[in-house]
Protein backbone atom coordinates (compact mmCIF):
# COMPACT_ATOMS: atom_id res chain seq x y z
CA UNK A 1 0.00 0.00 0.00
CA UNK A 2 1.28 3.07 -1.04
CA UNK A 3 2.05 6.13 1.69
CA UNK A 4 -0.10 8.63 1.43
CA UNK A 5 0.53 12.24 3.47
CA UNK A 6 -0.83 15.97 3.22
CA UNK A 7 0.98 18.95 3.64
CA UNK A 8 -0.87 21.69 5.41
CA UNK A 9 0.33 25.12 4.46
CA UNK A 10 0.12 27.79 7.25
CA UNK A 11 2.31 30.48 7.09
CA UNK A 12 4.90 28.93 5.06
CA UNK A 13 3.63 29.64 1.60
CA UNK A 14 6.83 28.96 0.13
CA UNK A 15 8.43 25.90 -1.82
CA UNK A 16 12.64 26.31 -1.21
CA UNK A 17 13.33 25.45 2.40
CA UNK A 18 10.44 24.05 3.89
CA UNK A 19 11.46 21.39 6.02
CA UNK A 20 7.37 20.11 6.12
CA UNK A 21 7.66 19.73 2.37
CA UNK A 22 10.73 17.74 2.16
CA UNK A 23 10.17 15.86 5.25
CA UNK A 24 6.33 14.65 3.81
CA UNK A 25 8.43 13.53 0.36
CA UNK A 26 11.19 11.83 2.36
CA UNK A 27 8.20 9.66 4.10
CA UNK A 28 5.57 9.29 1.74
CA UNK A 29 4.97 7.93 -1.94
CA UNK A 30 2.81 10.20 -2.63
CA UNK A 31 1.18 14.04 -0.87
CA UNK A 32 -1.67 16.32 -1.10
CA UNK A 33 -1.01 20.10 -0.65
CA UNK A 34 -3.06 21.92 1.04
CA UNK A 35 -4.25 25.50 2.09
CA UNK A 36 -7.32 26.50 4.58
CA UNK A 37 -8.75 29.86 4.75
CA UNK A 38 -9.60 29.98 8.26
CA UNK A 39 -12.95 31.95 8.69
CA UNK A 40 -11.67 32.51 12.67
CA UNK A 41 -8.79 34.44 10.66
CA UNK A 42 -9.91 35.92 7.85
CA UNK A 43 -13.61 36.96 9.52
CA UNK A 44 -13.50 37.56 13.02
CA UNK A 45 -12.94 40.44 15.41
CA UNK A 46 -10.45 41.23 17.77
CA UNK A 47 -11.50 41.91 21.50
CA UNK A 48 -11.89 45.63 20.80
CA UNK A 49 -13.63 44.96 17.80
CA UNK A 50 -10.81 45.15 15.08
CA UNK A 51 -10.74 42.79 11.91
CA UNK A 52 -7.94 40.19 12.92
CA UNK A 53 -7.19 40.49 9.30
CA UNK A 54 -7.16 43.45 7.88
CA UNK A 55 -7.74 43.96 4.04
CA UNK A 56 -4.29 44.94 3.21
CA UNK A 57 -2.66 41.34 4.82
CA UNK A 58 -5.51 39.47 3.65
CA UNK A 59 -4.90 41.26 -0.29
CA UNK A 60 -0.85 39.73 0.12
CA UNK A 61 -1.97 36.73 1.23
CA UNK A 62 -4.02 35.91 -1.17
CA UNK A 63 -1.34 36.81 -3.37
CA UNK A 64 0.91 34.23 -1.41
CA UNK A 65 -1.29 31.06 -1.72
CA UNK A 66 -2.14 32.36 -5.77
CA UNK A 67 1.71 32.05 -5.85
CA UNK A 68 2.03 29.19 -3.79
CA UNK A 69 -0.33 27.15 -6.24
CA UNK A 70 1.79 28.67 -9.52
CA UNK A 71 4.75 27.37 -8.03
CA UNK A 72 3.23 23.17 -7.40
CA UNK A 73 1.84 23.05 -10.76
CA UNK A 74 5.25 24.36 -12.22
CA UNK A 75 6.64 20.84 -10.28
CA UNK A 76 3.53 18.69 -11.66
CA UNK A 77 1.54 19.12 -8.51
CA UNK A 78 -1.11 21.62 -7.34
CA UNK A 79 -2.77 23.37 -4.01
CA UNK A 80 -6.01 22.51 -2.94
CA UNK A 81 -7.64 25.84 -1.26
CA UNK A 82 -10.63 25.30 0.98
CA UNK A 83 -12.60 27.98 3.08
CA UNK A 84 -13.50 26.32 6.34
CA UNK A 85 -12.25 25.14 9.76
CA UNK A 86 -8.82 23.43 9.43
CA UNK A 87 -9.22 21.01 11.95
CA UNK A 88 -12.55 19.90 10.22
CA UNK A 89 -11.25 20.00 6.50
CA UNK A 90 -7.73 18.51 6.69
CA UNK A 91 -9.33 15.46 8.72
CA UNK A 92 -11.81 15.03 6.25
CA UNK A 93 -9.04 14.89 3.55
CA UNK A 94 -7.08 12.90 5.62
CA UNK A 95 -10.04 9.94 6.21
CA UNK A 96 -11.18 10.32 2.94
CA UNK A 97 -7.46 9.40 1.18
CA UNK A 98 -6.39 7.04 4.22
CA UNK A 99 -3.36 9.22 4.67
CA UNK A 100 -0.90 8.18 7.61
CA UNK A 101 0.20 11.51 8.32
CA UNK A 102 -0.25 15.33 8.07
CA UNK A 103 2.53 17.36 8.11
CA UNK A 104 2.83 20.99 9.03
CA UNK A 105 5.09 23.86 10.74
CA UNK A 106 4.70 23.80 13.97
CA UNK A 107 3.00 27.34 15.20
CA UNK A 108 3.93 28.42 18.92
CA UNK A 109 1.05 31.34 19.98
CA UNK A 110 -2.48 30.42 21.51
CA UNK A 111 -4.62 30.24 18.54
CA UNK A 112 -3.07 28.45 16.42
CA UNK A 113 -2.22 25.94 19.34
CA UNK A 114 -5.88 25.25 19.74
CA UNK A 115 -6.25 24.59 15.92
CA UNK A 116 -3.41 22.11 15.90
CA UNK A 117 -4.47 20.19 18.81
CA UNK A 118 -7.94 20.04 17.49
CA UNK A 119 -6.74 18.75 14.39
CA UNK A 120 -4.65 16.23 15.98
CA UNK A 121 -7.22 15.00 18.23
CA UNK A 122 -9.37 14.65 15.30
CA UNK A 123 -6.37 12.68 13.76
CA UNK A 124 -5.76 10.62 16.59
CA UNK A 125 -9.52 9.01 16.67
CA UNK A 126 -9.30 7.63 12.94
CA UNK A 127 -5.04 6.59 13.75
CA UNK A 128 -3.32 8.88 12.41
CA UNK A 129 -0.61 11.24 13.43
CA UNK A 130 0.52 15.22 13.08
CA UNK A 131 4.12 15.34 11.91
CA UNK A 132 5.33 18.88 13.24
CA UNK A 133 8.59 20.78 11.52
CA UNK A 134 10.22 23.88 12.12
CA UNK A 135 11.05 27.00 10.01
CA UNK A 136 9.81 30.43 11.59
CA UNK A 137 13.48 30.77 12.80
CA UNK A 138 16.61 31.55 11.89
CA UNK A 139 18.12 29.10 14.25
CA UNK A 140 17.43 26.22 15.23
CA UNK A 141 16.02 25.44 19.15
CA UNK A 142 18.28 22.27 19.91
CA UNK A 143 21.20 23.79 18.09
CA UNK A 144 20.78 27.16 20.99
CA UNK A 145 23.45 26.51 24.26
CA UNK A 146 20.42 26.80 26.51
CA UNK A 147 16.93 25.44 26.78
CA UNK A 148 13.60 27.90 25.50
CA UNK A 149 12.82 27.91 29.11
CA UNK A 150 16.40 29.84 30.02
CA UNK A 151 16.44 31.95 26.85
CA UNK A 152 17.56 35.14 28.03
CA UNK A 153 15.62 37.75 28.76
CA UNK A 154 17.42 40.35 27.23
CA UNK A 155 18.16 40.46 23.33
CA UNK A 156 21.48 41.66 23.94
CA UNK A 157 22.62 38.75 26.10
CA UNK A 158 20.59 36.53 23.77
CA UNK A 159 22.34 38.23 20.39
CA UNK A 160 26.03 37.44 22.75
CA UNK A 161 25.49 34.08 23.58
CA UNK A 162 24.03 33.04 20.06
CA UNK A 163 25.75 34.95 17.18
CA UNK A 164 29.40 33.87 16.98
CA UNK A 165 28.53 30.36 18.32
CA UNK A 166 25.45 29.12 16.85
CA UNK A 167 26.15 27.68 13.34
CA UNK A 168 23.19 28.70 10.94
CA UNK A 169 22.32 25.66 8.75
CA UNK A 170 21.91 25.49 5.34
CA UNK A 171 18.53 25.99 3.51
CA UNK A 172 17.02 23.09 2.19
CA UNK A 173 16.57 22.23 -1.72
CA UNK A 174 12.48 22.21 -3.10
CA UNK A 175 11.96 18.81 -3.17
CA UNK A 176 10.54 16.24 -6.27
CA UNK A 177 6.81 16.26 -5.32
CA UNK A 178 4.70 13.35 -6.57
CA UNK A 179 0.49 14.16 -5.64
CA UNK A 180 -1.60 12.00 -4.83
CA UNK A 181 -3.84 10.79 -8.06
CA UNK A 182 -7.17 12.38 -7.35
CA UNK A 183 -10.43 13.80 -8.89
CA UNK A 184 -10.55 16.38 -5.86
CA UNK A 185 -11.55 19.71 -7.59
CA UNK A 186 -8.77 22.26 -6.36
CA UNK A 187 -11.01 24.73 -5.09
CA UNK A 188 -10.75 28.55 -5.81
CA UNK A 189 -8.89 30.95 -4.35
CA UNK A 190 -11.01 33.73 -2.80
CA UNK A 191 -11.33 37.06 -3.43
CA UNK A 192 -11.06 40.28 -1.02
CA UNK A 193 -14.73 40.43 -1.64
CA UNK A 194 -15.26 37.22 -0.04
CA UNK A 195 -14.29 38.48 3.53
CA UNK A 196 -15.93 41.82 3.50
CA UNK A 197 -13.07 43.62 2.46
CA UNK A 198 -13.09 46.17 -0.35
CA UNK A 199 -11.56 45.55 -3.40
CA UNK A 200 -9.81 48.98 -4.74
CA UNK A 201 -7.13 49.20 -2.62
CA UNK A 202 -4.57 51.69 -4.18
CA UNK A 203 -1.16 50.94 -5.02
CA UNK A 204 1.98 52.89 -4.43
CA UNK A 205 5.08 52.31 -6.64
CA UNK A 206 6.75 50.78 -3.93
CA UNK A 207 4.05 48.47 -2.54
CA UNK A 208 4.21 44.89 -1.28
CA UNK A 209 3.30 42.15 -3.78
CA UNK A 210 2.91 38.04 -2.24
CA UNK A 211 4.51 35.38 -3.25
CA UNK A 212 7.99 33.30 -2.98
CA UNK A 213 9.19 34.13 -6.48
CA UNK A 214 8.37 38.16 -5.34
CA UNK A 215 10.18 37.50 -2.20
CA UNK A 216 13.33 36.25 -4.01
CA UNK A 217 13.28 39.32 -6.31
CA UNK A 218 13.14 41.48 -3.32
CA UNK A 219 16.12 39.86 -1.32
CA UNK A 220 18.21 40.01 -4.40
CA UNK A 221 17.66 43.49 -4.19
CA UNK A 222 18.47 44.00 -0.32
CA UNK A 223 21.46 41.53 -0.61
CA UNK A 224 23.05 43.45 -3.03
CA UNK A 225 23.28 46.39 -1.14
CA UNK A 226 24.43 44.52 1.69
CA UNK A 227 21.04 44.57 3.53
CA UNK A 228 22.05 47.87 5.01
CA UNK A 229 19.09 49.48 3.87
CA UNK A 230 16.51 46.96 5.62
CA UNK A 231 15.22 48.44 8.78
CA UNK A 232 17.16 51.86 8.55
CA UNK A 233 16.87 54.95 10.35
CA UNK A 234 14.21 56.37 8.10
CA UNK A 235 10.59 56.29 8.58
CA UNK A 236 9.69 55.41 4.80
CA UNK A 237 11.60 52.93 3.76
CA UNK A 238 10.15 49.97 1.69
CA UNK A 239 13.40 47.88 1.92
CA UNK A 240 11.56 45.32 4.32
CA UNK A 241 11.55 41.73 4.12
CA UNK A 242 8.89 41.31 6.69
CA UNK A 243 5.99 40.60 4.87
CA UNK A 244 7.42 37.77 2.83
CA UNK A 245 9.19 36.77 6.18
CA UNK A 246 6.01 36.67 8.30
CA UNK A 247 4.03 34.73 5.63
CA UNK A 248 6.86 32.19 4.58
CA UNK A 249 7.46 33.07 1.48
CA UNK A 250 10.94 33.50 2.30
CA UNK A 251 12.72 31.70 5.06
CA UNK A 252 15.43 33.02 7.88
CA UNK A 253 17.94 30.42 6.04
CA UNK A 254 17.81 31.71 3.26
CA UNK A 255 18.04 35.16 3.39
CA UNK A 256 21.43 34.49 5.65
CA UNK A 257 22.54 32.31 2.54
CA UNK A 258 22.08 35.15 0.42
CA UNK A 259 24.48 37.42 2.35
CA UNK A 260 26.70 34.86 2.48
CA UNK A 261 26.44 34.37 -1.31
CA UNK A 262 27.02 38.31 -1.14
CA UNK A 263 29.81 38.11 0.62
CA UNK A 264 28.08 40.11 3.36
CA UNK A 265 28.46 38.33 6.70
CA UNK A 266 28.59 40.62 9.55
CA UNK A 267 27.11 41.03 12.66
CA UNK A 268 26.13 44.55 12.20
CA UNK A 269 24.16 43.87 8.96
CA UNK A 270 20.43 45.00 9.69
CA UNK A 271 19.08 41.91 7.84
CA UNK A 272 20.73 39.79 10.62
CA UNK A 273 20.35 42.39 13.23
CA UNK A 274 15.97 42.17 12.38
CA UNK A 275 16.28 38.05 12.02
CA UNK A 276 17.86 37.50 15.44
CA UNK A 277 15.38 40.27 17.25
CA UNK A 278 12.82 38.55 15.26
CA UNK A 279 14.10 34.76 17.27
CA UNK A 280 14.27 36.49 20.42
CA UNK A 281 10.86 37.73 20.23
CA UNK A 282 9.37 34.34 19.28
CA UNK A 283 11.37 32.68 21.62
CA UNK A 284 10.08 34.51 24.42
CA UNK A 285 6.58 33.57 22.77
CA UNK A 286 7.87 29.92 23.44
CA UNK A 287 9.18 30.62 26.59
CA UNK A 288 5.97 33.25 28.54
CA UNK A 289 3.34 31.51 26.26
CA UNK A 290 -0.04 33.23 26.51
CA UNK A 291 1.34 36.09 28.83
CA UNK A 292 2.64 38.34 26.12
CA UNK A 293 -0.84 38.53 25.12
CA UNK A 294 -2.14 39.81 28.80
CA UNK A 295 -2.15 43.35 30.02
CA UNK A 296 0.73 42.78 32.01
CA UNK A 297 3.19 40.73 29.84
CA UNK A 298 5.66 38.07 30.80
CA UNK A 299 6.19 39.23 34.07
CA UNK A 300 2.49 40.01 35.10
CA UNK A 301 3.05 43.68 35.89
CA UNK A 302 0.35 45.88 34.24
CA UNK A 303 -0.18 49.55 34.49
CA UNK A 304 -2.78 50.53 37.08
CA UNK A 305 -3.84 53.70 36.05
CA UNK A 306 -3.87 53.11 31.89
CA UNK A 307 -7.10 53.95 29.95
CA UNK A 308 -8.49 51.17 28.77
CA UNK A 309 -11.33 52.53 26.57
CA UNK A 310 -11.40 52.85 22.57
CA UNK A 311 -12.91 56.38 22.59
CA UNK A 312 -9.20 57.66 24.55
CA UNK A 313 -7.71 55.87 21.69
CA UNK A 314 -9.65 57.44 18.88
CA UNK A 315 -7.61 60.51 17.75
CA UNK A 316 -4.83 57.92 17.70
CA UNK A 317 -6.44 55.03 15.49
CA UNK A 318 -7.52 58.06 13.08
CA UNK A 319 -4.47 59.80 12.68
CA UNK A 320 -5.83 62.57 14.12
CA UNK A 321 -3.72 63.52 17.25
CA UNK A 322 -2.59 66.62 16.06
CA UNK A 323 1.12 65.45 16.23
CA UNK A 324 2.53 65.50 12.64
CA UNK A 325 4.71 62.65 12.70
CA UNK A 326 2.32 60.51 15.01
CA UNK A 327 -0.70 61.39 12.41
CA UNK A 328 1.76 61.18 9.45
CA UNK A 329 3.11 57.29 10.45
CA UNK A 330 -1.15 56.13 11.47
CA UNK A 331 -1.85 57.57 7.79
CA UNK A 332 0.85 55.15 6.33
CA UNK A 333 -0.14 52.00 8.14
CA UNK A 334 -3.90 52.42 7.59
CA UNK A 335 -3.53 53.13 3.63
CA UNK A 336 -0.93 50.42 3.25
CA UNK A 337 -0.79 48.09 5.87
CA UNK A 338 2.86 48.99 6.61
CA UNK A 339 5.21 51.21 8.68
CA UNK A 340 8.66 51.25 9.02
CA UNK A 341 9.86 49.70 12.67
CA UNK A 342 10.92 53.19 13.78
CA UNK A 343 7.42 54.35 12.70
CA UNK A 344 6.13 51.83 15.10
CA UNK A 345 8.27 52.15 17.54
CA UNK A 346 7.38 55.95 17.71
CA UNK A 347 3.48 55.53 17.64
CA UNK A 348 3.51 52.74 20.49
CA UNK A 349 5.61 54.93 22.73
CA UNK A 350 2.99 57.72 22.17
CA UNK A 351 -0.62 55.66 22.56
CA UNK A 352 1.16 53.94 25.72
CA UNK A 353 3.51 56.97 27.20
CA UNK A 354 1.54 60.31 26.45
CA UNK A 355 -1.50 58.91 25.95
CA UNK A 356 -1.44 56.26 28.71
CA UNK A 357 -3.53 53.71 26.60
CA UNK A 358 -3.75 50.39 27.46
CA UNK A 359 -1.20 48.87 24.83
CA UNK A 360 -3.75 45.64 23.70
CA UNK A 361 -5.55 48.11 22.19
CA UNK A 362 -2.52 49.20 19.75
CA UNK A 363 -1.48 46.30 19.74
CA UNK A 364 -4.49 44.57 18.31
CA UNK A 365 -4.99 47.24 16.09
CA UNK A 366 -1.39 46.65 14.70
CA UNK A 367 -2.55 42.90 14.58
CA UNK A 368 -5.56 43.78 12.12
CA UNK A 369 -3.60 46.62 9.73
CA UNK A 370 0.02 44.94 9.61
CA UNK A 371 0.83 42.92 6.64
CA UNK A 372 3.95 41.55 8.18
CA UNK A 373 1.55 40.55 11.18
CA UNK A 374 3.48 37.69 13.22
CA UNK A 375 2.22 37.23 16.81
CA UNK A 376 5.20 36.89 18.52
CA UNK A 377 7.09 40.12 16.82
CA UNK A 378 3.60 42.54 17.06
CA UNK A 379 2.67 41.98 20.80
CA UNK A 380 6.42 40.90 21.70
CA UNK A 381 7.31 44.25 20.38
CA UNK A 382 4.39 45.96 21.92
CA UNK A 383 5.18 44.79 25.53
CA UNK A 384 8.68 45.94 25.52
CA UNK A 385 7.45 49.79 24.13
CA UNK A 386 4.98 48.90 27.06
CA UNK A 387 6.96 48.39 29.66
CA UNK A 388 5.63 44.76 30.21
CA UNK A 389 8.55 42.99 28.66
CA UNK A 390 10.70 40.25 29.99
CA UNK A 391 13.97 42.29 30.54
CA UNK A 392 12.20 44.28 33.05
CA UNK A 393 12.52 48.01 31.98
CA UNK A 394 9.93 50.09 32.72
CA UNK A 395 10.88 53.32 30.91
CA UNK A 396 10.77 53.80 26.84
CA UNK A 397 9.11 56.84 26.26
CA UNK A 398 10.52 58.66 23.38
CA UNK A 399 10.77 62.41 22.53
CA UNK A 400 7.97 63.04 19.99
CA UNK A 401 9.58 66.60 18.74
CA UNK A 402 12.86 64.99 19.16
CA UNK A 403 12.43 61.89 16.66
CA UNK A 404 10.48 63.82 14.55
CA UNK A 405 13.47 66.42 13.76
CA UNK A 406 16.13 63.30 14.02
CA UNK A 407 13.74 61.18 11.42
CA UNK A 408 11.97 63.32 9.68
CA UNK A 409 14.54 67.17 9.69
CA UNK A 410 13.13 68.33 6.56
CA UNK A 411 9.29 67.40 6.46
CA UNK A 412 9.11 64.85 3.64
CA UNK A 413 7.97 62.12 4.84
CA UNK A 414 5.24 64.16 6.68
CA UNK A 415 4.27 66.15 3.25
CA UNK A 416 4.13 62.44 1.72
CA UNK A 417 1.11 61.34 4.07
CA UNK A 418 -0.43 64.48 5.26
CA UNK A 419 -0.24 66.44 2.27
CA UNK A 420 -2.97 68.44 3.60
CA UNK A 421 -0.77 69.87 6.66
CA UNK A 422 2.26 71.01 4.94
CA UNK A 423 0.01 72.87 2.43
CA UNK A 424 -1.54 74.76 5.07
Amino acid sequence: MRRRSIVWFRSDLRLHDNQALIEAVRASDEILCLYVFDPRVFQAKTRFGFAKTGKHRARFILESVQALRHSLQEHGADLIVRIGLPENVIFEFANTLKTSWVFCNRERTRDEIMVQDALERNLWSIGQEMRYERGKMLLYTQDLPFPVTHAPDSFAAFKKEVEHFVEIRNPLPVPKICQIRHDIIPGDIPTLSDFNHETDISRYAWEFVGGESEGMRKLGEIAATNGQDHYPSSLDSSRSLSPWISHGCLSPKSIYAALVGHGFLNASNNVIASLLWRDHLRLMGKKYKNRIFQKGGPLGSPKKDDINDLESARPWLQGQTGIDIIDACMSQLTRTGYLAHRGRILVASYLVNDLNVNWQIGAEFFESLLLDYDPCSNYGNWNYIAGVGPDGYKERQLNIDNQQQKLDPDGTYVQRWLPKVMEA
